[in-house]
C-alpha cells in the first residue's frame, strides 16, 4: 500500500526543481505587477499555488490586484488590463465581477484580476 501512495505522490506533488522554476516566476510577475500598479494597490498571489495546493505540472497562475475602494469599476478593470498587456505577448480579456486579463507567460497561464481591498 505506501508503494503505491509514493508512486501516485511522485505523479502529483512537484519536485524541488519544477517549484523553483515556478517560484521564479511567480517573482518576475509580482515585480512587473508591482512596478506598474499604483502606488496604493497591492499584488497578491492567490489560488493553489498561493495556498500550496497545485499539482505537479500546474500551469496556471493568479494574481490578485486589490485597490481601494474610491477607485471606480471600470477604472480598476482598464488598469489591470493595461498591466497585463505590458507583460504577456499573447492575452485575452475575460469577464467576471469585473473584467481581467489572462496571459501566457514563460509556459504559465496567468490571470491578473482586479478586485477591491476591504476589511473583514
Amino acid at each position: 500500500m505506501r508503494e503505491i501512495i509514493n508512486d501516485v505522490l511522485k505523479r502529483v506533488v512537484p519536485d524541488d526543481v519544477e517549484e523553483k522554476k515556478l517560484m521564479q516566476i511567480i517573482e518576475e510577475i509580482k515585480e512587473k505587477i508591482d512596478a506598474q500598479k499604483p502606488e496604493d494597490a497591492e499584488s497578491m498571489l492567490v489560488g493553489s499555488v498561493a495556498k500550496g495546493t497545485y499539482l505537479k505540472s500546474a500551469t496556471d497562475i493568479d494574481f490578485f490586484i486589490l485597490f481601494p475602494t474610491y477607485y471606480k469599476k471600470d477604472t480598476i478593470g482598464k488598469i489591470t488590463i493595461s498591466i497585463g498587456k505590458k507583460i504577456f505577448d499573447e492575452w485575452i480579456i475575460q469577464y467576471a465581477e469585473h473584467p481581467y486579463i489572462r496571459g501566457f507567460y514563460k509556459g504559465y497561464q496567468v490571470d491578473i484580476v482586479p478586485c477591491y481591498r476591504v476589511r473583514n
